[in-house]
């Protein structure tokens, strides 16, 4: 295999730290299970290697030459005019607006043909505010008063706008700071062209590259030749931003947040990024490399013997059957779920319809979304999620304008929709819709009291009647479950059992909740670990009541994609794991090698243990047992 070349995912994912270090660095060493690596910065063991930590975006493994870009550009000169050329300068720019409203709606068409629709709207709301008319005015007004040229006057307004979402707290809004500064550059390549001058579009050349960068804005990944790009790693960037969610979609090994490299990428000959540990490593010794180059012919070897189990069952070697599911958040991933064997929708995330838009998505538009995934699962099951955000994440809430010292604890999730009873119920009447299509099933998530769950049942029925009164097709008798991501809930799981049809454990909340860790403070994260025994004896708990009335529960957190847990979850009695499509495989690999009887075993140990540390260890030699080295 030559090495450079992007290799299919890793099924596990390391936690995230956002600082750069310097290979051999103690930063890449945990202090314990579950923990987080030290931010911190040594010499390298090697005279050239330098190793970044980041966010781990979307996985994979890319080896190569690297490319580096800056799509922030250059700044254009601040160029006085003379009075009499104000009417000529004000056309310029109303030209240079236009073309690049065009040429936005034109990458707008190419993204729906591409990814799909929920991806084309990042490109949509591009060119909206483009044509917002503030942008012509503002621009024009500093033309006028300070008789500058078009291309600085749209720079600093642009800029301005930028600036100011990144000084915001939401990281919602934060993030929408590269979006402004990719309408920016669309603009300015129309000044550009029109003086005949290049457009500073790069050029990848004839040959694969790795893409190296302050940032990538969503238009630019989302037109990425992924027979070009072998991965990409930025400076900038989160993981809820536009970007990190097309680089997944396109299945582009991506890394951002890594902090200052791009001066020493300059020098860089040959790049490795590792999109599973978050890793951006430059000029890589020969060890290094061959480290690599070795794992991934492993890995692609391990994904050749992946595939061949797609069509095979899902069962224990002592015959007890566990359902793999897929988690989802686009219309667009259920053929990887189908592709990868999945039984099913665990989990479809409905946020993203929400985050795209300048406006709510109406009840039309949601039908659209959810309609598109039940007709694609071939009669598989679907569990919708309703809408699990914060109000600071809805920029057409009214809330978000109000600052929440914890939003963590605030209004989030299922009390945002039982508070805006008309965001409710749009969202409730489409997925009633959809579900006269297919097997469709309705999650309400973070639900802490049983008053909540009675509140959104009943704005699940009254919608329902609505519809049926109005001759409107739908599935009255939807099948609803909860969340169960909080302790109270976990605690309550006896009572809540009598009212819904399903659970569904989210464990990345349940473990944050329980613990009172917040997973993305690095000054606490090394105590968020979901082996830990609170943890595990919730889960228990929830079974034992899932279980005590004969209603399945299904894990869609973290854990269930993980084959470390997997011997956990089936010994407490899980027999439904949902997880990201690309985990699929090789969570069959590991339910297929194991005996329901020994992790019942395991599971009975791991309930006696006081530790995180000793239940990791119980998992760690379960798991060598099962696939013991030759």
């Amino acid at each position: 295999m030559s090495p450079d070349s992007r290799i299919d995912p890793r099924p596990n994912r390391s936690r995230r730290s956002g600082f750069p270090t310097e290979a051999g660095s103690p930063n890449l060493q945990r202090k314990g299970p579950g923990s987080r690596p030290r931010p911190l910065r040594t010499r390298t063991v090697s005279a050239t290697m330098l190793t970044f930590r980041g966010i781990p975006v979307s996985p994979g493994i890319a080896i190569g030459d690297p490319l580096v870009l800056d799509p922030r550009g250059s700044r254009p000169p601040h160029r006085a005019i003379e009075p009499a050329r104000l009417g000529e300068e004000c056309d310029r720019l109303s030209r240079a607006l236009d073309a690049a409203r065009i040429e936005a709606e034109a990458a707008e068409a190419e993204a729906r043909r591409r990814l799909g629709p929920q991806y084309a709207d990042i490109l949509g709301a591009h060119a909206r505010m483009i044509a917002d008319p503030a942008v012509l005015r503002e621009s024009r007004t500093r033309i006028e008063q300070q008789l500058v040229n078009a291309e600085s006057a749209v720079a600093e307004v642009l800029e301005g706008y930028a600036v100011r979402l990144e000084a915001l707290t939401q990281s919602h809004f934060a993030a929408r700071a590269a979006d402004v500064r990719d309408i920016l550059q669309r603009i300015l390549k129309q000044f550009r062209e029109e003086a005949g001058s290049p457009s500073n579009s790069p050029a990848l050349g004839s040959d694969p590259h790795v893409i190296l960068s302050n940032d990538l804005s969503p238009s630019e990944t989302a037109g990425l030749d992924t027979r070009m790009v072998l991965g990409f790693a930025t400076e900038a960037g989160g993981r809820a931003s536009h970007t990190a969610i097309v680089a997944e979609a396109l299945e582009i090994p991506a890394v951002v947040g890594l902090g200052r490299f791009i001066e020493d990428a300059r020098r860089s000959r040959r790049v490795i990024i590792d999109g599973d540990q978050g890793l951006l490593i430059l000029d890589p010794d020969a060890e290094t490399l061959a480290r690599y180059q070795l794992d991934a012919e492993a890995r692609a070897d391990r994904i050749r013997g992946l595939a061949q189990l797609t069509t095979l069952p899902s069962v224990t070697l002592d015959g007890c059957d566990v359902e793999l599911l897929g988690n989802i958040e686009f219309p667009e991933e259920i053929p990887a779920c189908i592709e990868r064997g999945a039984g099913g929708v665990g989990l479809y995330r409905t946020e993203f319809l929400f985050l795209n838009n300048d406006h709510r998505p109406t009840e039309d538009e949601q039908f659209a979304a959810y309609a598109a995934v039940v007709r694609s699962v071939g009669g598989r099951p679907v569990v919708i999620r309703t809408l699990d955000l914060g109000a600071d994440k809805l920029p057409t809430y009214e809330s978000a304008r109000i600052h929440e010292h914890n939003p963590v604890l605030g209004l989030r999730s299922i009390r945002v929709s039982l508070r805006d009873r008309e965001l409710f119920r749009a969202q409730l009447r489409a997925i009633l819709r959809a579900a006269a299509l297919g097997d469709v099933r309705v999650l309400f998530p973070l639900i802490s009291t049983l008053e909540e769950l009675r509140q959104a049942r009943a704005a699940l029925r009254s919608a329902a009647d609505e519809l049926v009164s109005e001759g409107i097709e739908c599935r009255a008798d939807l099948p609803v479950g909860v969340m169960i991501e909080v302790p109270s809930a976990a605690v309550m799981a006896d009572a809540l059992a009598r009212e819904v049809d399903f659970f569904s454990i989210g464990t990345n909340d349940l473990t944050q909740y329980t613990l009172a860790v917040d997973r993305s403070n690095e000054s606490v994260a090394d105590l968020y670990n979901a082996a830990d025994p609170s943890v595990v004896r919730l889960i228990a708990m929830v079974v034992a009541a899932a279980d005590s009335r004969g209603i399945p529960v299904t894990v869609c957190g973290t854990m269930g994609g993980e084959p470390l847990h997997a011997l956990l979850l089936v010994g407490l009695g899980l027999r439904s794991l949902s997880m990201p499509p690309h985990q699929l495989p090789e969570m069959k690999r590991v339910i297929r090698a194991i005996r329901r009887e020994d992790a019942r075993l395991l599971a009975e140990a791991a309930l006696q243990e006081e530790t995180a540390a000793g239940v990791v260890a119980l998992l760690q030699d379960g798991l060598r047992r099962a696939f013991p080295e030759p």
